[in-house]
């Protein structure tokens, strides 16, 4: 557990601090996402399943988890440069003091996802990913990224960063965010079904 109301310095020093999982463990996630498997269709099992896995300071470099399901996942600390979780399910996963560089997010749940000032998100691809209810006060390193993202009005961003107007929306219920968030993704040129 991280540390109850650490500062963010704080908190980035107990993620990089984290001793990491025994290797079998990280074999065996990364074996997980060596299998093959079909392509994810709206409504299936997402594959692989590693809802609520703590996976806090692994190296998880280049791994294949498009569409995987990452619900509550502790990430904190992990690297996952080069990681392919296009489509992956994120909702409530700990990101802080993540290495996300060059990973591919485009269309991703980020729903609730956690992350901080140690987050890296250089040359990650976040295309077409959803950042509802996100609190990006800390991560100035998110701007250059808000364009492509799909936020509403719960989405908090750092000072001094303007808000692109589909941030100024407010949704209702989860069926209208996902409704503008696919009417988004639409109009970028993406596939909502399958985000490249």
């Amino acid at each position: 557990m991280p540390p109850q109301d650490a500062d963010p310095p704080a908190l980035c020093k107990w993620a990089w601090d984290l001793p990491r999982p025994r290797s079998d463990m990280e074999n065996a996630v990364i074996a997980l996402s060596k299998l093959p498997r079909p392509p994810y269709v709206k409504g299936a099992t997402r594959r692989p399943d590693l809802a609520e896995i703590n996976m806090q300071g692994a190296r998880l470099t280049n791994i294949e988890l498009k569409d995987a399901n990452l619900i509550r996942a502790k990430l904190q600390g992990a690297n996952l440069s080069w990681a392919d979780l296009q489509g992956a399910i994120l909702l409530r996963a700990r990101l802080q003091g993540a290495n996300l560089l060059r990973a591919q997010l485009q269309g991703a749940d980020l729903l609730r996802a956690q992350f901080d000032a140690d987050t890296s998100f250089t040359a990650a691809t976040l295309r077409g990913a959803a950042v509802k209810e996100v609190d990006f006060t800390n991560v100035p390193q998110i701007g250059p990224h808000l364009d492509t993202l799909f936020g509403d009005s719960t989405t908090q961003l750092p000072k001094g960063i303007d808000r692109p107007d589909h941030f100024n929306v407010e949704n209702k219920n989860w069926n209208d965010f996902e409704t503008a968030w696919r009417k988004f993704q639409r109009a970028i040129g993406q596939d909502p079904d399958h985000p490249t």
